[in-house]
């Protein structure tokens, strides 16, 4: 699976994410090549798994748009809006806040906000993407709390009871969340 994304095919992915599925005529138009070249790189993503074919078009392999893409994958998904909502969501951060974030490749751009905000002291962050914390290490105002927990390899986050766990009387001023961070 490694080196089959390049650009176009994270744009495909990225389009169809939005709208839960797209026909091979819009995704033409959009990404601005032939509908053969579409054809071919959704094959290409169908024998990934990435997506599903139907006639005409394509949808993600689940039903639903949220799907679990691997996290350098994500990354590159909406990169601009990632950067400017990590920016304006680090500058709700204090001095002597506690803040928990979560794994998603938004909090990844938060964190990036967060290091260049020198005057920022005592700032307490729990990341639960592993990749968060690495982005935080050596900043010498932030306390980087991780929790324990296991690791999930396709979305480099943590999580299970032991991450639950951790949490019991825990005090935290704020929480940064995304809709893929939140389950039943």
């Amino acid at each position: 699976m490694k080196g089959f994304f390049d650009h176009r095919k994270l744009k495909i992915m990225e389009l169809i994410a939005g709208n839960e599925s797209m026909a091979v005529k819009e995704l033409s138009r959009l990404v601005k090549v032939s509908e053969a070249t579409i054809r071919s790189d959704l094959d290409v993503l169908e024998e990934n798994g990435k997506i599903v074919r139907f006639h005409g078009g394509a949808r993600l392999v689940e039903n639903r748009h949220k799907q679990e893409f691997d996290y350098q994958i994500r990354k590159n998904l909406n990169f601009q809006r990632k950067k400017k909502i990590g920016a304006k969501a680090a500058e709700l951060v204090d001095s002597n806040d506690s803040v928990v974030l979560d794994a998603s490749t938004t909090s990844f751009a938060m964190a990036q906000s967060l290091r260049k905000r020198d005057y920022l002291r005592h700032v307490t962050i729990i990341p639960f993407g592993i990749w968060t914390a690495v982005e935080l290490l050596g900043h010498e105002n932030f306390n980087v709390m991780i929790p324990g927990g296991y690791l999930r390899h396709a979305t480099a986050s943590i999580s299970g009871m032991p991450t639950i766990d951790f949490f019991n009387g825990l005090i935290v001023q704020k929480a940064f969340m995304g809709a893929w961070g939140i389950s039943s």
